[in-house]
């Protein structure tokens, strides 16, 4: 019961913020926006008859993350916009797989001002790479920012995500090396507005 009401408690909030605060942004303004800092595997799941999962694959390290974004507010509180990314892991077999999203993202602005709470949400290509082999898939990124402002146009932020990026095969050339791979970025940002 009380994980209910906090949700609701929360969801009211965010309801109130929409409904009665006074949008910073117009129709038309843009954010730039500059994101790094570390990425945590979280889980790789084999989808496959047999285990699943890339030789090696599901033992990486933390690795990195950094993106450039542009977006336009297509109304006050939601924004429009592409994000180019770069993610890599260490592999304790001495390998590195490396991502390369490239997403439509839709951001929403709860609150806006100098304090905002950018609540993001990306989809696109990737271009994944591990062990001498290469695939063009999808991906998909849910994050959630705290971005402060220091100027009329300049902030800087903390980021919290989860990226999803599966990679299937349809064909039987390869039935054991379908997976689920998702990762935690944690990066601050830097922000350009106007």
């Amino acid at each position: 019961m009380k994980k209910f009401l906090c949700l609701f408690s929360a969801l009211m909030l965010l309801f109130a913020s929409f409904a009665f605060g006074a949008p910073y942004y117009d129709t038309g303004s843009q954010i730039f926006t500059i994101n790094a800092g570390p990425v945590i595997p979280t889980s790789i799941t084999g989808l496959g008859n047999g285990n699943g999962t890339i030789s090696g694959l599901e033992k990486q390290t933390v690795g990195g993350y950094g993106s450039i974004c542009y977006q336009v507010f297509a109304s006050p509180y939601f924004a429009l916009g592409g994000e180019l990314g770069y993610l890599f892991n260490f592999v304790v077999s001495d390998k590195v797989f490396t991502s390369v999203p490239i997403q439509f993202k839709v951001t929403a602005f709860p609150v806006q001002g100098n304090f905002e709470l950018p609540i993001s949400l990306g989809v696109g290509l990737n271009y994944i790479s591990y062990n001498e082999s290469s695939k063009l898939t999808v991906s998909t990124q849910l994050d959630i920012g705290a971005r402060y402002y220091f100027s009329e146009e300049w902030g800087v932020g903390l980021h919290v995500g989860i990226q999803v990026i599966p990679e299937f095969y349809l064909k039987n050339e390869k039935p054991n090396s379908n997976y689920l791979a998702t990762y935690l970025p944690i990066t601050l940002s830097v922000a350009y507005r106007h």
